[in-house]
């Protein structure tokens, strides 16, 4: 048995951030039912390098899951997911803020239907504020949130990082982390509650350490005088003779 045996999730996201977060609740024991809109669907799905004919990341983070096609804008349809929502716990959407108000399946129309659901909106920006509309991908909130400016090395700064720390940590995970405490939550007070995870906002914690020595020090927080940034020779990466690299932590 597992933790979230008997956790029941519809995803509307797509993409990564929503799909990962969803597939962590899969991956503990929750029946997932990812829901796409009609052809292409969810495009993740078309995004090279291949698995057969489905995109090898697609499959990656959504293992396990339920899948059908829903179009949310046509009434009928829409009725369909809000018989799905009747008996679920947990929504994902990763749709720009407003969109599922306008499609009549926010969180207030969803908990006249179901008072216990809790719905977990990932977005770059949060809800609201004023760049709650704006588009953006992982690499722009990495930027905005400063992350960029405190990773790798000084004199390669900035870096294009290969993960996607923002769509990942700072969405996938830090989404999980808040539906579980919702989940909780609604074990003392029977309802549900509508989380709004801006991946930006997510990131910050990330650099705890890094601004706290900063602030203390009154330095700029990407100063390579840190210890985790090898400003000490027992915490470093080297060259070594044949051409390779080795880590040093000690």
């Amino acid at each position: 048995m597992l933790p979230l045996d008997g956790v029941r999730v519809l995803d509307l996201s797509m993409l990564l951030p929503g799909p990962l977060c969803a597939q962590i609740l899969r991956d503990f024991g929750a029946t997932v039912t990812k829901i796409e809109p009609p052809y292409p669907g969810d495009y993740m799905a078309l995004w090279p390098p291949m698995a057969g004919p489905v995109s090898a990341t697609y499959l990656a983070v959504n293992r396990g899951k339920q899948i059908m096609s829903l179009n949310l804008k046509d009434a009928e349809e829409r009725e369909r997911f809000y018989e799905l929502a009747r008996g679920a716990d947990v929504v994902v959407e990763g749709f720009r803020p407003g969109v599922i108000d306008k499609l009549g399946i926010g969180y207030a129309r969803l908990a006249e239907l179901n008072p216990g659901i809790i719905v977990c909106s990932i977005s770059g920006y949060g809800q609201s504020g004023p760049y709650a509309q704006r588009g953006g991908h992982d690499l722009n909130y990495q930027a905005l949130a400063g992350v960029l400016s405190i990773a790798g090395d000084q004199a390669l700064r900035p870096p294009n990082p290969r993960l996607q720390t923002a769509d990942t940590a700072a969405g996938s995970y830090a989404a999980a982390m808040l539906i579980l405490a919702a989940l909780l939550e609604r074990q003392k007070t029977g309802r549900g509650r509508h989380l709004d995870v801006s991946m930006s906002e997510q990131l910050l914690p990330l650099a705890t350490t890094l601004h706290a020595a900063a602030q203390a020090e009154q330095r700029d927080p990407a100063s390579d005088a840190e210890l985790l940034s090898g400003g000490a020779p027992c915490y470093r990466i080297y060259r070594t003779k044949d051409g390779g690299q080795i880590s040093v932590g000690a």
